[in-house]
C-alpha cells in the first residue's frame, strides 16, 4: 500500500478524523504495514514502545503478566482498534503484551519518529495525546473489570 493510500486509511479512521491535513501527512510519514500470524507478538510488556499501532484485520489478545508468570486476558482488540498508548507517556515502555490471535494486518506509527514530531509541533502532540487519553481510560477500564472479576472468582472459591 502506497503512503498516500495510507494518509487516507488514517483520514478515514474515526481516531484521527478530525486532524489537519498537515497532522495527517506527518502521521504518514511514520507509517507502514505489517503483518503478524498466530501467536506473534505486537508488543511486549517492558519492553521499548518503538511503535503503535492501528488494527486493520484479525485479532489481538491484550495481556498482563502475572505474578504466577501466567498471562491475564484483558481485552480482545479487532479490526480498527488502536494498540499501544506507551510510545506516548515517558519513559516509553509497553506495559502490557499484545499477541495475534489470528492472522493480524496493522498499520505501525514509528513511536520515535513521531515523538520528535511531537516535539518540533506541541499542538500535533497535544491533539494525539487527547485521542490516547481514551485509549488508556479504555484500557484501564478493562484492567478493573478483570480485576472485579477475579475477585468474585476468588470468593466463590
Amino acid at each position: 500500500m502506497k503512503i498516500q493510500n495510507l494518509e487516507n486509511t488514517l483520514i478515514e479512521h474515526p481516531f484521527f478524523s478530525s486532524l489537519s491535513r498537515e497532522d495527517i501527512k506527518a502521521l504518514g510519514d511514520c507509517a507502514s504495514l505489517k503483518v503478524f500470524h498466530r501467536d506473534d507478538l505486537l508488543i511486549e510488556e517492558n519492553e521499548p514502545a518503538d511503535f503503535f499501532f492501528i488494527i486493520r484485520d484479525g485479532r489481538v489478545s491484550l495481556d498482563l503478566n502475572t505474578s504466577t508468570h501466567q498471562s491475564l486476558s484483558l481485552q480482545i482488540l479487532e479490526k480498527g482498534d488502536i494498540l499501544g498508548w506507551s510510545w506516548i507517556i515517558p519513559p516509553y515502555y509497553y506495559d502490557f503484551n499484545a499477541k495475534a490471535l489470528e492472522l493480524t494486518r496493522v498499520i505501525a506509527l514509528d513511536a520515535e519518529i513521531l515523538r520528535d514530531k511531537c516535539e518540533k509541533d506541541p499542538s500535533l502532540g497535544y491533539n494525539l495525546l487527547k485521542r490516547f487519553t481514551g485509549v488508556m481510560t479504555e484500557r484501564l477500564r478493562a484492567s478493573r473489570l478483570q480485576i472485579i472479576d477475579m475477585n468474585r472468582q476468588l470468593k466463590r472459591k
